[in-house]
């Protein structure tokens, strides 16, 4: 894991201050988490959803246990990471660079 964070540091760091790879990296944060959510809802109204209907009910179970409930906390976790990254890219990049366009020192 420490390679792959030298990895990271070493492409991203030297174009960039470190301002501009925290907006980097909070953009493809919120790229790839809005990507898996969007991605789980059509899956769940367009498989899931017509699959369940069609299953019968001693295997219902055994779905909504080992496919569904994951698939679920994946599309909750994905929802939460991709609103909480927006909202944290949106403050660091467009609100932090609002007094410096007005002239003033920051």
């Amino acid at each position: 894991m420490q390679h792959l964070i030298a990895f990271a540091a070493s492409w991203v760091m030297p174009t960039h201050t470190g301002t501009e790879a925290l907006a980097l990296i909070l953009r493809w944060f919120h790229f790839i988490a809005g990507i898996t959510w969007v991605g789980l809802l059509y899956f769940f109204n367009l498989v899931n959803v017509p699959f369940m209907k069609q299953v019968d009910a001693g295997m219902k179970s055994k779905v909504f246990q080992y496919l569904t409930l994951p698939a679920l906390n994946w599309f909750r976790w994905s929802a939460l990471v991709t609103v909480f990254v927006g909202f944290w890219y949106w403050g660091k990049s467009l609100l932090d660079r609002t007094p410096r366009a007005w002239g003033s020192a920051h």
